[in-house]
């Protein structure tokens, strides 16, 4: 890497640090592709299709589609 390149990335992380650590709000990321995996697993098993979309609030609504035809969004 660059020396430009890799003051660009240094600096970049300084900012993205400097903005979770000084955020008003509480910041939190979580992982769940294990229990999404899970999921489709089990859907998998049953002939289902698991559907996601925006929740209204703003997170992942996941919903299991017993009909693909009907799915959401179509």
């Amino acid at each position: 890497m660059s020396e430009t390149r890799l003051k660009q990335h240094r600096d970049a992380e300084r900012r993205y640090r400097s903005l979770f650590e000084n955020s008003p709000i509480v910041v939190r990321e979580e992982d769940f592709s294990a229990g999404r995996r899970e999921l489709d697993r089990i859907a998998e098993v049953h002939d289902r299709l698991v559907s996601v979309t925006e929740s209204e609030s703003g997170g992942a609504r996941f919903e299991v589609v017993t009909d693909p035809v009907c799915s959401p969004g179509t």
